[in-house]
């Protein structure tokens, strides 16, 4: 019987489309200590067509981008992503450190905002 909403996710889930989909598997792992949970290959196309990693307290579903095709048929470069992702950690500094090396970039260092927060803004590998 097909569901219309599984029943393991939220009502909303946030999906990142990934160039390099193993780089992004050893750079979740890494900084957040990711497991790969399951994944689907599109059978036509090889690509990963699915990605579901487990993070300390949640999920993240992931697909292998395919390049945009413009009305003349040429391959064009897919948009650069427009999403964040917030994921709220006790210990900010040694996670920020671990992402670092993970092969994070810092867009704006660790500190502590007017509201109270530790913060920083990191960039994976993919932008």
């Amino acid at each position: 019987m097909a569901l219309d909403q599984p029943t393991e996710y939220p009502a909303m889930a946030p999906v990142l489309a990934v160039a390099d989909v193993q780089g992004a598997i050893r750079c979740y792992s890494r900084a957040f200590g990711a497991e790969v949970l399951y994944h689907l290959t599109d059978p036509a196309s090889g690509r990963w067509a699915h990605l579901e990693i487990r993070l300390p307290d949640g999920s993240l579903l992931m697909l292998e981008e395919r390049p945009t095709v413009g009305d003349s048929g040429d391959c064009r470069e897919p948009l650069p992503p427009r999403m964040r992702l917030c994921l709220f950690v006790a210990e900010v500094d040694a996670v920020t450190a671990r992402c670092v090396e993970a092969g994070m970039h810092p867009l704006q260092p660790v500190k502590t905002h007017f509201h109270g927060h530790r913060c920083c803004l990191l960039q994976d590998p993919e932008g």
